[in-house]
């Protein structure tokens, strides 16, 4: 992991250890999912994996499968949970102790919150995903292969739609993690790859009416009633270079859907128990 300070230090290696540390402050014992191709510095217990995304990626990334895989096998039939190795946990609860009471049926997941140094407590909500999830291990049984990568686009998206669509209660909680912005960034390619992947998956998982139906909007674009916005679309969609981009909107636009459709089904509910805080 590189990351660098206010000065443009390097700092990676500090910065990972306090997440670590921060895991298992909060009561967690975690375990690190790599790729058998991935070099790796930390002391937490490392579980390999045979196979990797750096086709997809560029960079030995975990399939989401084969985490889920181990998720089930080291959870023994118990609560789990899962997260990016860059984030630190917030110190206001022993979370841990809380997740372990989630019961069959429940799957808690939150945003990160970004800070521009470390140290700092107070900072951003990231917008466009989810970085905390924790749910039972009965719950992600018997899952297949979705193609999605851990810890690249649409992955965040897809599993507590997947969990929602399963028949589990998701709730959104505050966010419980900060995460120090970096610059890397994903590249083009990379996102719309795995955006079809997820757009190919959700069409033939996707059972719920309500979010079919906010899905295909998405991807049809259909009409807003707003008048002019829907006569400019319909007459701009007409010209070539505006129907080369057509795929890239449609994902975006999926993309949003998504977030939307999730922080109001999550919104609505609260654990019956009062195990979160």
């Amino acid at each position: 992991m590189s990351r660098l300070d206010a000065q443009g230090n390097e700092i990676g290696e500090a910065y990972q250890l306090a997440c670590i540390e921060s895991w298992q402050r909060a009561g967690f014992e975690p375990v690190s999912v790599n790729s058998m191709n991935e070099a790796f510095r930390h002391t937490l217990r490392m579980i390999p994996v045979s196979r990797d995304a750096s086709a997809i990626t560029g960079r030995p990334h975990v399939f989401f499968a084969d985490l889920l895989a181990v998720a089930s096998k080291e959870a023994h039939g118990q609560p789990f949970a899962i997260m990016n190795a860059d984030l630190i946990l917030t110190p206001t609860v022993a979370r841990a102790a809380r997740v372990a009471q989630l019961r069959p049926g429940e799957f808690i997941f939150s945003r990160r919150i970004d800070i521009d140094q470390p140290g700092q407590t107070d900072g951003t909500p990231y917008s466009y995903g989810y970085d905390f999830f924790a749910g039972h291990a009965d719950d992600i049984s018997g899952l297949s292969d979705t193609g999605m990568v851990f810890g690249a686009p649409w992955w965040d998206h897809l599993f507590p739609l997947l969990m929602y669509m399963r028949g589990c209660c998701i709730y959104q909680t505050e966010p419980v993690a900060l995460h120090l912005k970096h610059t890397e960034r994903w590249s083009w390619p990379v996102l719309i790859a795995l955006g079809q992947r997820f757009r190919s998956e959700i069409e033939t998982r996707a059972g719920d009416k309500k979010y079919r139906s906010r899905f295909e909007d998405a991807v049809k674009r259909r009409r807003t009633g707003r008048l002019l916005s829907d006569l400019t679309y319909n007459l701009w969609k007409r010209l070539p270079k505006y129907a080369a981009g057509e795929p890239d909107r449609i994902l975006n636009r999926v993309a949003a859907a998504n977030v939307s459709f999730l922080d109001e089904i999550s919104r609505s509910g609260t654990l019956s128990r009062a195990i979160w805080g």
